[in-house]
């Protein structure tokens, strides 16, 4: 069972799960049920979901299964009323795990009641900022130990994957359409931010640039952020002179020109201006690169 995984297994995971996200050679719907597959494995849980979700409709879509035959079929739709998955869009951090659902208040549950599961873990589909679905997994048997934080970081990390796989879609050619069982995601959502978040993550200094304006007290100067990526930011073997050079002349124009951060060229002055889909990238690849 993932619990007793060694970190070595974990990156082995994490590797084998990219090298199944991002084959360029396989269709997007391919990847996702061939992840919801090795992840609902990993995790010893029968069943593996995505979904859709509309809550003004009390809606949810199932859209792709995992070890569901006979159960819950793809192109089923169920009240999300009498889902685990509507209190999985309504936590703040769009997460929830449950190991014993009839020792944690489930028991009158009407997920319970209609679907039996004890145990649960999923995490929230987000497009164009809206909450539009869950990648989950489950099974009818108690779980023996707690979720631990690598396995929910995973889910977790599927369902962000989903969430800008779907969203960058609305930007390819008519020659690649979506498939049919993903459209529902992808009302009004604008890829030009699904884009321009990965672009500008792309370089490792720009992470970690933005990683430690972000965790600042405030504004800082070039000269500060320099020397902290040379000593304790995560660049070794390059000196903070050097940094500061790239900073100047390619990373911090090409940040303030998208209005991430603010730089005053007479003061050398940086100040980070919040920004939600690079904190939420951010956040998922730190602990990869920690």
């Amino acid at each position: 069972m993932a619990a007793n995984a060694s970190p070595e297994q974990h990156l082995d995971h994490l590797l084998d799960l990219s090298t199944t996200l991002l084959d360029p050679g396989t269709p997007l719907v391919d990847r996702l049920g061939a992840a919801l597959d090795r992840e609902r494995r990993y995790l010893d849980l029968p069943y593996g979901f995505l979904t859709h979700i509309d809550q003004r409709a009390d809606q949810q879509d199932i859209v792709l299964t995992s070890g569901t035959e006979g159960r819950i079929e793809e192109g089923e739709t169920l009240p999300l009323s009498e889902t685990y998955c509507r209190k999985t869009v309504e936590t703040d951090r769009g997460r929830l795990t449950v190991e014993v659902a009839s020792e944690e208040g489930w028991a009158d549950d009407p997920a319970f009641k209609r679907f039996g599961l004890e145990s649960y873990v999923g995490s929230a589909v987000e497009v164009d900022g809206d909450r539009r679905g869950t990648v989950c997994f489950a099974s009818e048997a108690a779980r023996q130990t707690p979720f631990d934080e690598f396995e929910v970081e995973v889910v977790a990390l599927l369902a962000r994957w989903a969430s800008y796989e779907l969203a960058r879609r609305t930007g390819r050619e008519p020659a690649e359409p979506v498939p049919d069982r993903l459209s529902s995601f992808l009302d009004g959502v604008d890829p030009s931010v699904v884009d321009t978040t990965f672009d500008l993550l792309a370089n490792r200094t720009r992470r970690e640039l933005l990683w430690y304006l972000a965790t600042a007290d405030g504004p800082t100067t070039v000269d500060e952020a320099a020397a902290h990526l040379a000593n304790a930011g995560g660049i070794p073997g390059r000196s903070a002179a050097r940094i500061e050079i790239a900073l100047v002349h390619s990373h911090v124009p090409k940040l303030a020109s998208e209005g991430v951060v603010t730089y005053d060229e007479r003061t050398r002055e940086l100040d980070y201006r919040p920004d939600d889909a690079i904190e939420r990238v951010l956040g998922c690849v730190r602990p990869m690169e920690a």
